[in-house]
């Protein structure tokens, strides 16, 4: 332990990596699913959770991932996760197919799980919809830097065909590992416009029950002070998983001034109503006026 970090401070970073943790293997799905065998496994009771809670049994390294890229720790957080159910052998993550021709790509979680050979890939991803949201062009990253259609074709297209490639398969072979099946695991929030955010309306293959939030411009924030909320939580990454649970830090009469220093400081802000019991009632980004998104 880190003789600058206390025992509360451990323990409220354990509390933190345990529900994304959940939130991570048993949480809705943005797009794909896993496997009718693993789907049971995501269940509240199939992972013994309270034997997880205690600096035991989370690693320090898996505490140091949520100061890294919100990818990466997600993908730890997945790849620790599987590790902990019974039967499974031959694990690798985020591993680099080698041919002669240099390297092929790269497989985020492949493993060996009751005779069955497993690849999965990997993602979490926040996009915020402009225009026809039954198109999956229209959600946006809140950067505009990233399009869910483009997020799918590379999926789809790139990453879930090259276990298919025959030096794919050279490579597997030398691994002792036969021909795996492939399986996308995209997690994460669409955020609709603010006036019609509990809209039903989705792109094919998202599902209903996903995670959802609004985004609104900064120059209409001050909308936000006549929803319910005890308080409010300017989110920061990786504070952008799981639903939060604790303190407030801005209260109602201070929220238009702290966006509109966050969104001055830091661009797109993630901020989340929390009821006077301190769970989560719902979050959304605020963007700049002067956000476009990617065309």
């Amino acid at each position: 332990m880190n003789r600058s970090e206390s025992s509360s401070d451990i323990n409220t970073q354990i509390d933190r990596v345990l529900a994304d943790l959940q939130w991570a293997s048993s949480g809705p799905t943005l797009w794909g699913e896993l496997p009718p065998p693993w789907r049971a496994l995501t269940t509240s009771s199939a992972t013994p959770w309270s034997t997880l809670a205690s600096p035991k049994h989370i690693p320090n390294e898996l505490r140091a991932q949520r100061k890294a890229p919100i990818g990466r720790y997600f993908e730890q957080l997945v790849a620790f996760w599987v590790q902990q159910q019974p039967g499974v052998s031959q694990f690798h993550h985020s591993l680099k197919v080698q041919a002669k021709t240099g390297t092929l790509g790269e497989l985020d979680i492949l493993f060996e799980h009751k005779s069955t050979v497993y690849h999965w890939e990997l993602a979490v991803k926040f996009y915020l919809g402009v225009g026809d949201l039954s198109q999956a062009a229209s959600w946006h990253g809140p950067r505009a830097r990233d399009r869910l259609d483009k997020k799918l074709e590379q999926l789809l297209e790139r990453q879930l065909r090259l276990p298919s490639h025959p030096e794919t398969q050279q490579f597997l072979d030398a691994l002792d590992l036969q021909q795996p099946e492939s399986h996308p695991l995209v997690k994460g929030y669409l955020f609709h416009p603010f006036d019609r955010w509990q809209d039903e309306i989705v792109p094919e293959g998202v599902p209903r029950d996903h995670q959802r939030g609004w985004w609104i411009s900064l120059v209409h924030c001050h909308d936000l002070q006549a929803l319910p909320a005890a308080g409010w939580r300017v989110l920061r990454k990786p504070d952008w998983l799981a639903r939060w649970r604790g303190a407030w830090n801005v209260a109602t009469s201070d929220l238009t001034k702290t966006l509109e220093q966050s969104v001055c400081e830091h661009g797109p802000t993630m901020v989340a109503a929390i009821g006077a019991n301190g769970y989560e009632l719902h979050r959304g980004f605020v963007v700049p006026a002067s956000w476009a998104p990617l065309q």
